[in-house]
C-alpha cells in the first residue's frame, strides 16, 4: 500500500486541495495529514518515522505549496519508479527566474526518464520502505522518543495521543564540507551514506505556489 503524507501548517490553497481530492477518489492509497507544526524538520521526521513503523510499501510526500496534477502522481508512482529507493519530481525554486534545486551525480547517470541525483526536495517524492529501513539502520544514533500531542491526524492516529513514539531525526540539518544543508538535503546526504540511490523523474515538472505559481518552462 502507498502512504501519501501531507505536511500542512496553516491554510490549504485550492490549487492543492483539488488534486488531493482527486487522489482520494481515484486511488486506494492511505492519505495522512500532519498539521499544526511550523517546524518543518520535525514534521518530516514524524512522517518518515510513522512510515517506517508501518506495513506500507511506499511513502509519497507532497508539500502544500506544490501544484501538481493526478497525471503527475501517476508518473511519480509508475512501476519503474516504485522499484527505486527514492524518486523526486522536479520542483522549481520560487524565483522570478525559476530553477530546479537538485544536484545530479557526476559522472552523469541516466536510466530512461530517470537521472541519478545527490540532493533534491521531498516536496513531490516517493520513497520505498526498504530505503527508509536502510536510513534508520544506518542512523540509529538519531533515534529519539516523542510523546504524542495530537499534532498530526489521519486514520486512527488521534487515538494514540499521550503514547510515547519512536522517531528518527534524519531530517536534522547538517553542515557538510563547510556547506549548510537544509533538512531535505541533509536527509539526502544521509540516505546516500546509507547506500540508497536517489533519482529525479524528468517527466514531472510541477508548480511551486508563492505569491503566484512559479514554474520552470525551459
Amino acid at each position: 500500500m502507498i502512504q501519501i503524507s501531507l505536511p500542512i501548517y496553516k491554510e490549504v490553497p485550492w490549487e492543492f486541495v483539488k488534486p488531493v481530492m482527486e487522489l482520494a477518489r481515484s486511488t486506494e492509497c492511505i492519505i495522512r495529514t500532519y498539521t499544526r507544526d511550523s517546524l518543518v524538520s520535525r514534521v518530516r521526521n514524524r512522517i518518515f518515522s510513522d512510515f517506517l513503523n508501518s506495513d506500507n510499501s511506499h511513502l509519497v510526500t507532497i508539500d502544500v505549496d506544490t501544484i501538481f496534477t493526478y497525471e503527475d502522481f501517476e508518473k511519480l508512482t509508475c512501476e519503474e519508479n516504485l522499484k527505486k529507493d527514492l524518486v523526486c519530481g522536479m520542483v522549481p525554486v520560487k524565483s522570478e527566474t525559476p530553477y530546479f534545486a537538485h544536484r545530479v551525480v557526476r559522472p552523469f547517470i541516466q536510466e530512461g526518464h530517470l537521472v541519478e541525483i545527490t540532493h533534491a526536495s521531498p516536496a513531490f517524492q516517493v520513497m520505498s520502505h526498504e530505503c527508509a529501513s536502510k536510513v534508520a539502520r544506518a542512523f540509529e544514533d538519531l533515534k529519539y522518543t516523542e510523546t504524542w500531542r495530537g499534532t498530526s491526524v489521519g486514520n486512527q492516529e488521534e487515538s494514540r495521543e499521550g503514547v510515547k513514539l519512536t522517531r528518527y531525526a534524519v531530517f536534522q540539518p547538517l553542515v557538510v564540507a563547510d556547506e549548510y544543508l537544509d533538512e531535505a538535503w541533509s536527509f539526502c546526504h544521509r540516505a546516500r551514506a546509507a547506500g540508497c540511490r536517489l533519482w529525479l523523474d524528468q517527466r514531472i515538472n510541477v508548480g511551486h505556489l508563492g505569491t503566484k505559481v512559479y514554474r520552470k518552462t525551459s
